[in-house]
């Protein structure tokens, strides 16, 4: 029923403002009917601004509409859809609306239980027939009573960056005598962190010194993009348009919600000059920045634009720093090994409520099955690492956010007097995490705190999530203190928990503070929470227990500037206390500290092959499949993979890569296109009968870029539903089916493609099926990605061999499963036919004289046991039939004669025989075989100057002195040595020397002073270089009475030490002597393996077109082949004139301009010899002229 809404008096409007709310809207079709056209034309965007206001006391429904299109419109219906094909009309007249112009009506409504509706406005274009027709879905949300009034929000402390530090960083950072004394002694504290690196004690200043880097070089990258003459167009009141053009570099850290300030310049009114100034906010950021400000301007020209740094964040930050440094750090953020041995007891002194919990009922059920999962609850639940954080190590689609929201569901029922922070780095990450804990914690026990720049987001929100927040009115509200009194769980981003403290929210009432995604943001992002939140300055104690969540082996954070990199600031806080002894895996163990850290093993995300490479490469091998066959192996043998049992497709293409002028980013049209083609085939035709919908499908590519022209394209197509994201963005998230665009090509490196951990998290998102599309010729100049792309390969070309054979190998099986089954029954006839002629002959007279009865039974017996017995012989016969076909299948499908690969004149010289031979020999003296290569050496004659055994056996016998614990040789050599490896820098003689006192110390307590006597004689030169670990040494001394084994040092009795440093003696000392590290004949056998698949490839298609005799190259391959990066050793020179590889016939010829060229084109380009010095030839790069004689041989 619809009625118009009578006026309501002045007090009926003050009791039902608290009713009104905004609905939520979801944009979902635009199209326009053409005259002669048989389908209407979707248009890419809405042609309508809409806003739906919904006050549940009167059941009022108001509409605001606005024409965001240049056109002229005119508005003739406005339906509201329910149910199925049941509608009212809301409006049913004629409004005539020009660009920009709003509408609003108002009508009351019989509203439906779910309050979803879908809002239809038909229309036309004023002068035409075209026809238009825009949906929209709008979600009536469900009114709550307001839990009090709106706090009010102090300023945060104002931190400003020093003047000292800006001339600093102006100067790059390097020493000035013209610094002032502040700046002096603050470069030197900062070159001196770096050199000790982040500890303890430099904690605090270090990363406040770090902090004020990032803010200053981010103000200075937001100034350049001041425009001081700018133009401006409207397009909608008080929305503007700024093109991209007149900034006079690329505004790339510009985004939707940075802030504008626009100057008027002067304006004269009434004698008095008022300057005119206006804020605003970029609201659209594509090929034009669309601003829209606080007023209207009073001119379009001669604006000085200014884009000011929002330095909320960085503020924030301070504020947890400061609160930090009032904390026993070495307790808190640097954990020891021993760090949970006094746990109880704090936790006792600290918190109420300190049951211990060892039985759970579980809300989630299948938490009971997973051995790793439980044990980090029950720990969590119990604050075993307190005061130290919890780290959840979660890998991929091990179901960490699972682990997380149970240990808070029993923390909300088993400690019912404890209140809960939960938050994440990302705004998605926190709106999951409230979503599925609404399944188990009631609407009243939850809040979910957004801040003001997320309502611009509000319409692809969960409805639930949206109504326990402070948006529950559909738009932003400043909470009330009893949101956060009155619920016991917390949820919000990490940044926006420092807002508490502008609130006047007492901290202490939260006792737990999960810290979701923190490998992702910085180290001092992931202490606001902690610092602000979970730290009682006065009292100098951490008053919650800490849980770290996350994943170190995926990205980490994003660092800008050049100079933050390779410091504190480029880590996470979960990567750097990873690395930490209390955190590490025990080297005897091979375990983790559980009380401390809890690492998920089991996959529930994706098929085992997806996987494996990220779990070899990044996962020490750990993690194991577990997920439900029906969701995971789909897509197996799909008829478009080249190894139906590897879900895996590698599309490659040599697309060529350009870069936008606007953001610098990039993009790959040729790429694009083929994941349009892989979107469509997946869409229209399915994977082995399953059908394949759009929201089935994610795409994922590195570059913004190459999102917007992807996301653009399948638009237009008309594929909105699918996701299109950057790796970052698809963090955390998974998809039955990834297709994946890589982007470059045309280019010599991998761009930010290098960071492995971007690789991880791009093969880890798919369920099902993964889709790769990139330039192979590009990608493989990564190790890692060349490394995966072998793996594709391999499996793309054994595919068809190993489908053969393993057909054969089953036959075997069936056959032999058969016969094993048959012979059993033989076996078994036999046994009885002899059973039953003994009792036969038992039964005898007592003569012993054999009856005419026993008689026939004995031959009986022996014709049935001849007949099985030939029954078995051919079946036998039959199974070594069937078996040795597998070996023929074998050999039809692999190469196993290598000679078509090979060159049989390579060892008919004298001197290639004698080069092999001494080879062979270095190798055998290498491995310390010098009865082997002295006896080579002996039968090949090969002259003994040539090779000297030493220092080949002396180095060996060293490294195998240290192997078995004896280091008298190696501190020999390193003595003898001493100035050449101070001169390389080298760490040898030191990590030898620790060895030795560290094998002093085993003798215990007795031991104490013939090791403090070593170290005072020999510790002495390297106090400099390695001031903090001679302290650690010195640390074990007060461990003796217990033994350093149960000591946070036990680490440096490992057997690892020892293994790494016989690698550095090994490296450092045949650096120093000039030989190769690796023998070069184990190197030569290395590469000719890796190369060995291709060069049978190649002369296969070669006999198999009749080419043999077309390529007669000796010098040279007709194919590229790649050989690990490991291999590569030099560069080759091709000639940029003959287009020709050199050689030693034809070298590369260095010209007096510095080109260089090769031999053969150089007398090209003469005619005549090159000794001629007669003659002057001019460069083909650049005009000077000179003799061909001059030109010099060059080697690389």
């Amino acid at each position: 029923m619809i009625r118009l809404v009578k006026r309501q008096s002045k007090d009926q409007n003050k009791d039902t403002m608290g009713s009104t709310t905004r609905c939520v809207s979801n944009w979902c079709e635009t199209s326009i009917n053409v005259p002669r056209c048989r389908k209407p034309i979707s248009l890419p965007k809405p042609i309508f601004r809409l806003t739906v206001e919904y006050n549940a006391w009167c059941s009022g429904l108001v509409v605001h509409l606005q024409n965001l299109c240049q056109q002229n419109l005119i508005l003739r219906s406005i339906f509201l859809y329910y149910e199925t094909n049941k509608r009212v009309a809301l409006f049913e007249d004629v409004v005539r609306m020009v660009p920009g112009y709003e509408f609003a009506m108002e009508k009351t409504i019989q509203p439906k239980e779910d309050g979803s509706y879908h809002l239809v406005l038909l229309g036309h274009v004023l002068g035409t027939t075209y026809k238009l027709r825009e949906t929209v879905l709008i979600q009536l949300l469900s009114p709550r009573k307001a839990r009090g009034l709106p706090a009010k929000l102090k300023k945060l402390p104002f931190f400003e960056v020093p003047d000292y530090v800006k001339e600093v960083f102006v100067n790059s950072f390097l020493p000035n005598p013209h610094y002032n004394r502040n700046a002096q002694l603050w470069l030197q504290q900062l070159q001196q962190y770096q050199r000790e690196c982040l500890n303890h004690v430099n904690y605090v200043d270090y990363l406040r010194k770090l902090n004020q880097v990032e803010e200053y070089a981010s103000f200075l990258v937001m100034s350049e993009y001041t425009i001081e003459d700018a133009r401006l167009k409207e397009v909608l009141p008080m929305e503007y348009l700024l093109t991209i053009d007149q900034f006079k570099v690329p505004p790339v850290l510009l985004d939707v919600g940075c802030h504008v300030n626009v100057h008027g310049g002067v304006v004269k009114t009434h004698q008095k000059k008022t300057v005119v100034f206006t804020r605003g906010i970029i609201i659209k950021r594509e090929v034009s920045i669309v601003i829209k400000t606080e007023v209207p301007l009073q001119k379009l020209y001669s604006l000085k634009v200014e884009f000011p740094l929002n330095r909320t964040q960085f503020h924030m930050e301070y504020m947890a720093l400061n609160n930090i440094s009032h904390l026993m750090l070495e307790c808190v953020l640097f954990p020891s090994a021993d760090n949970s041995s006094s746990v109880p007891e704090q936790v006792k002194r600290i918190f109420k409520n300190n049951e211990t919990f060892t039985s759970f009922e579980w809300f989630q059920k299948q938490i009971g099955k997973n051995k790793q999962q439980k044990l980090a609850i029950q720990n969590i639940v119990n604050r075993t690492s307190y005061p130290a954080p919890y780290i959840l190590f979660g890998p991929p689609g091990t179901g960490k956010t699972y682990t997380i929201v149970e240990a808070i569901l029993q923390i909300w029922k088993l400690r019912p007097k404890s209140r809960i922070l939960v938050t994440a780095t990302s705004n998605f990450a926190c709106n999951e995490l409230t979503s599925r804990l609404l399944k188990f914690v009631p609407p009243d026990d939850i809040f979910r705190y957004f801040s003001l720049t997320t309502e611009r987001d509000i319409n692809g929100m969960d409805m639930k999530v949206i109504e326990v927040s402070n948006m529950f009115k559909g738009f932003f509200e400043t909470p009330t203190k009893q949101d956060f009194y009155q619920t016991r769980i917390l949820v919000c981003t990490v940044m926006n928990s420092a807002r508490m403290l502008q609130l006047n929210i007492i901290a202490s009432i939260y006792d737990y503070i999960f810290i979701d995604e923190c490998g992702s943001s910085k180290e001092l992002s992931a202490l606001v929470p902690i610092g602000c939140i979970g730290t009682d300055p006065i009292q100098k104690k951490v008053q919650a227990s800490i849980i770290l969540a996350g994943d170190p082996k995926q990205l980490g954070p994003v660092t800008r500037f050049q100079f933050l990199r390779e410091t504190p600031h480029d880590l996470s806080l979960l990567e750097r206390l990873m690395a930490m002894p209390a955190y590490r895996k025990d080297p005897l163990s091979n375990e983790y500290n559980t009380r401390m850290v809890t690492k998920l093993l089991d996959n529930y995300r994706s098929h085992a092959a997806l996987f494996e490479f990220s779990n070899q490469q990044f996962y020490e091998g750990e993690l194991r499949a577990k997920g439900a066959p029906e969701v995971t192996n789909w897509a197996l043998n799909w008829e478009r993979l080249p190894n139906p049992k590897f879900p895996m497709l590698f599309h490659s293409i040599n697309g060529f890569m350009q870069q936008d002028a606007v953001s610098l980013s990039y993009w790959n049209g040729d790429e694009a296109e083929r994941v349009f083609e892989y979107v469509q085939m997946l869409i229209k035709a399915g994977v082995n009968g399953r059908i394949v919908q759009q929201e089935d499908i994610g795409i994922v590519t590195p570059y913004s870029k190459q999102v917007e022209y992807i996301k653009n394209g399948l638009s237009a197509l008309g594929f909105d539903k699918i996701e299109i994201g950057s790796a970052e963005q698809y963090q955390g998230r998974e998809k039955p089916v990834i297709i994946v665009s890589t982007v470059r090509s045309n280019r010599r490196t991998v761009g930010f493609l290098a960071d492995w951990r971007r690789l991880n998290v791009l093969l880890t998102r798919a369920q099902a099926l993964t889709i790769i599309v990139g330039n192979p010729g590009n990608l493989k100049q990564d190790q890692t990605w060349y490394q995966l792309l072998n793996v594709s390969r391999a499996l793309s070309e054994n595919m068809e061999s190993c489908a053969v054979v393993e057909k054969e190998v089953e036959k075997v099986i069936n056959k032999f499963s058969a016969i094993n089954d048959h012979s059993q029954r033989i076996i078994g006839d036999v046994i009885s036919l002899i059973e039953k002629l003994r009792s036969s002959i038992a039964e005898g007279n007592p003569d012993n004289k054999v009856t005419a009865g026993q008689v026939d039974v004995l031959n009986e017996a022996l014709t049935k046991t001849k007949d099985k017995l030939h029954r078995l012989t051919t079946e036998h016969r039959d199974l070594h039939g069937t078996v040795s076909k597998v070996g023929k299948a074998i050999d039809r499908s692999f190469v196993a004669d290598f000679t078509a690969t090979s060159r049989t004149d390579v060892f008919q010289t004298e001197r290639n025989v004698m080069l092999l031979n001494r080879i062979m020999a270095q190798h055998f003296y290498r491995q310390g075989m010098d009865d082997v290569a002295d006896a080579l050496i002996k039968e090949s004659g090969l002259p003994a100057e040539d090779i000297v055994p030493e220092p080949y056996a002396e180095l060996h016998r060293i490294w195998e002195a240290i192997h078995t614990g004896n280091l008298a040789p190696a501190l020999e050599w390193a003595s003898r040595y001493s100035a050449e490896l101070d001169a390389r820098n080298s760490t040898l003689e030191f990590k030898l020397h620790r060895l030795a006192f560290m094998q002093i110390l085993n003798g215990g307590v007795q031991a104490q002073t013939e090791a403090i006597a070593y170290a005072r004689t020999n510790f002495a030169k390297f106090v400099r270089r390695f001031e903090k670990d001679i302290q650690i040494l010195m640390g074990t001394l007060i461990y003796l009475q217990i033994g350093i084994h149960n000591s946070p040092y036990k680490y440096l009795t490992a057997p690892e030490m020892w293994i790494e440093t016989a690698d550095v003696f090994l490296k450092d000392a045949c650096q120093l002597l000039g030989i190769n590290k690796d023998s070069p004949l184990s190197m030569i056998v290395n590469a000719g393996c890796t190369a060995l698949p291709a060069l049978l490839n190649l002369k296969q298609v070669m006999m198999s077109r009749q080419v043999t005799g077309i390529w007669n190259g000796r010098d040279e391959l007709p194919i590229e082949i790649d050989l690990e990066p490991e291999n590569r050793f030099h560069s080759i020179f091709a000639c940029p004139i003959l287009r020709q590889q050199s050689s030693e016939d034809n070298p590369p010829m260095k010209l007096l301009c510095g080109h260089v060229i090769s031999r053969d084109a150089l007398n090209k380009l003469s005619n005549e010899p090159i000794m001629n010095n007669t003659f002057r030839l001019k460069c083909p790069y650049c005009p000077m002229e000179q003799c061909p004689s001059d030109a010099k041989l060059i080697y690389f």
